[in-house]
């Protein structure tokens, strides 16, 4: 009778519900018959996942492929826990990867009563049009785009495998035998890669995972030396959105039920999978491995343990690409090393010489070290390579600045070639950083460079106030007495073969010099007072005189300030063609007659006289443009019997600068 009367008492006390969280735990614990949860420490989420399982390999879909029909388990049966499925990994990458084919797919046991929620192979272009959908919301907000092979292992995940990668993670767990010595290393990474990806596109909120008939470890309930309770889930977390379907699988009869619940923020984001899944009903959040739990509080809500946590994603979780890629990023951080390190070297030569310092370097890795794709780099002997190719970009760079030093009187660069990219700039700017150095010689090393490049060069000779002697074509300028820092009356630098390069730099450097009255080029002083205009007069005879293009350069360049001169003879000389149309273009600016043709002049004629060498020469064509651009008093021309035949294009050349 006493026991009878005790009995309803003694029930309900027993099936009272704990007042705390950690009561709870505690009466578990002491009834024995529970499982203790596993999780790692900080050690292993600082260490990333690389670290914990190893390097994908780059040929990602062969590698997943290998590592599930042709590994040591890849035909070894086993049966899941969740749906009671029975298969193969090898039967599960054709189910994901070949559709198509006509195999009867082993099925759930456990879903026999709701076949609506068996899964269904998924055809590869339905496949890919899903992938489009996601690929457009990743491209709306500049993420990276998920690849086939993604896909494929984000299916695989969904599937029965996902026992099999989980406890090979964890490192025990029903499954973790099996696995043998495969450790689904691609597969893995390419899992987690899809998370990260995706999971940007996931909407911040409270996710939940139950868990039936296990305890928490002890650093769940201790705060370590940092004050920080919690630790790190080594496999990938299965999580669902529905508080309910959580408390639902966490309770078993006699068992203690575990809910996690957890809140996403701003990154710590699991990845929806509903889009791929095999089984699209559970509506899972997946997060990736290493993802760490840290205890906020906990409550006891009926006979169900909820511990409130808060979610840190690993920092290391990187994309497959970024892990492939991870050789040629580190070939690009060094590149980015290396510009840092010829700045200090090629600071002396001025902002202008690191620029194109760094646009050399920079062109010169891409067109050698980083030229592959990524998983070139990933054979270690194609990696050796990359390395040593940027190492020898560095010192081309570099070199440069070895052959032009700062403190050195005389520098000769005849046997370095100025028609490389870029060393026309760095010269130029090391001339206006001031060197020591009064002798410059680069007969030679000029060739091949265009105009442009020489007037940088004459712009920068102009600025320097050490520079002496400036050889260019053989012939050493001086360059103090041209400019008049060291003052004469007259320069004589006949018999030197000087071109159309020397013209342009004496041109600019007795721009300015007051000084100077007569300058001989090719055998005939040019009148430099009377050029410039500061000496005016209205009309100046150069015919006949065997002036060549180093002349013609320095007399366009003198006629371009005259306002007093209207008539400056040059037919019969030997001009070539660019100098005879820099010229004509010069005249046709200021409105001076080239072939002394004045402004009331209705006539002209140009017929040879005296001997053949009066011939009107295909440069001679190329004046008589300009006056006829000037000259429109002029109604009839006679160029008879004139030699304008000698050189290709002079015609066409005519015709186009004289309209």
């Amino acid at each position: 009778a006493l026991a009878k009367a005790l009995y309803p008492a003694l029930r309900r006390l027993s099936e009272a519900e704990a007042a705390t969280g950690a009561e709870l735990h505690n009466k578990f614990a002491q009834d024995g018959g529970a499982f203790t949860l596993l999780y790692g420490d900080l050690s292993t989420f600082f260490g990333g996942l690389e670290a914990k399982i190893g390097p994908p390999l780059p040929r990602i879909r062969q590698a997943m492929e290998a590592e599930h029909i042709a590994a040591s388990d890849s035909c070894d049966y086993f049966t899941t826990g969740n749906y009671w499925v029975t298969t193969t990994p090898a039967i599960e990458w054709m189910f994901v990867a070949e559709p198509d084919k006509p195999i009867a797919w082993p099925v759930e046991e456990k879903l026999r009563g709701s076949p609506a929620k068996m899964r269904t192979p998924m055809p590869l272009h339905k496949m890919q049009a899903e992938i489009d959908k996601v690929n457009e919301q990743l491209d709306r907000i500049h993420e990276p785009k998920l690849l086939l092979d993604e896909a494929f292992g984000a299916r695989l995940y969904t599937g029965p495998c996902f026992v099999k990668y989980n406890d090979r993670l964890r490192g025990f767990g029903p499954a973790f035998e099996g696995c043998k010595d495969n450790m689904y290393i691609t597969t893995t990474h390419v899992i987690n890669s899809v998370i990260v990806k995706s999971s940007k596109l996931t909407r911040a909120t409270k996710v939940y995972r139950g868990v039936a008939g296990g305890l928490l470890p002890d650093r769940f309930w201790v705060p370590n030396e940092h004050g920080v309770k919690g630790g790190i889930e080594s496999a990938f977390m299965s999580t669902t959105f529905e508080r309910d379907v959580a408390m639902h699988y966490a309770q078993q009869p006699g068992k203690p039920a575990l809910v996690i619940e957890m809140q996403m923020g701003m990154i710590d984001r699991g990845a929806q999978l509903g889009w791929i899944s095999q089984y699209e009903f559970e509506a899972e959040c997946l997060f990736a491995p290493l993802t760490g739990l840290e205890v906020q509080g906990t409550r006891v809500d009926g006979m169900v343990l909820v511990i409130e946590a808060r979610l840190s994603v690993n920092l290391n979780a990187l994309t497959i690409e970024q892990v492939i890629g991870k050789r040629k990023k580190l070939l690009h951080d060094m590149g980015a090393a290396m510009a840092l390190e010829v700045m200090e070297p090629l600071r002396p030569f001025g902002p202008v010489a690191i620029d194109v310092g760094l646009k050399n370097l920079k062109e010169e890795l891409e067109a050698t070290s980083l030229k592959e794709d990524a998983e070139w780099y990933n054979t270690d002997v194609n990696f050796e390579t990359a390395v040593k190719s940027a190492m020898e970009a560095k010192r081309y760079v570099l070199a440069d600045t070895e052959r032009m030093p700062m403190d050195a009187l005389s520098v000769n660069l005849t046997d370095w070639s100025l028609a490389e990219s870029g060393r026309v700039a760095k010269l130029a700017s090391w001339l206006q950083a001031e060197p020591a150095a009064t002798m410059l010689n680069i007969c030679k090393a000029s060739r091949s460079i265009s105009t442009e490049e020489v007037s940088q060069l004459a712009v920068a000779v102009c600025a320097t106030t050490k520079l002496e002697s400036f050889n260019l074509e053989g012939c050493a300028l001086p360059v103090k007495k041209l400019k008049g820092t060291d003052p004469v009356d007259s320069l004589n630098l006949s018999g030197n073969k000087l071109g159309v390069p020397s013209g342009i730099v004496i041109a600019c450097l007795i721009d300015d010099n007051a000084s100077l009255t007569g300058v001989n080029l090719d055998g005939f002083a040019l009148p430099v007072k009377k050029l410039k205009g500061t000496d005016p007069v209205p009309s100046l005879n150069f015919s006949s005189k065997q002036l060549g293009p180093c002349s013609a350069i320095v007399l366009a360049s003198l006629i371009g300030g005259n306002a007093s001169l209207t008539v400056a003879d040059l037919r019969y000389n030997s001009l070539d063609i660019e100098s005879a149309t820099l010229l004509a273009t010069t005249a046709k600016e200021k409105g001076i007659s080239l072939c002394g043709i004045t402004t009331e002049q209705t006539e002209a004629d140009f017929r040879p006289f005296k001997n053949n060498r009066c011939k009107m020469q295909p440069a001679d064509c190329i004046l008589l443009t300009a006056d006829l651009a000037v000259r429109t008093s002029l109604t009839e021309l006679d160029i008879s019997s004139s030699n304008l035949g000698g050189e290709t294009g002079c015609v066409n050349k005519f015709k186009v600068l004289a309209k």
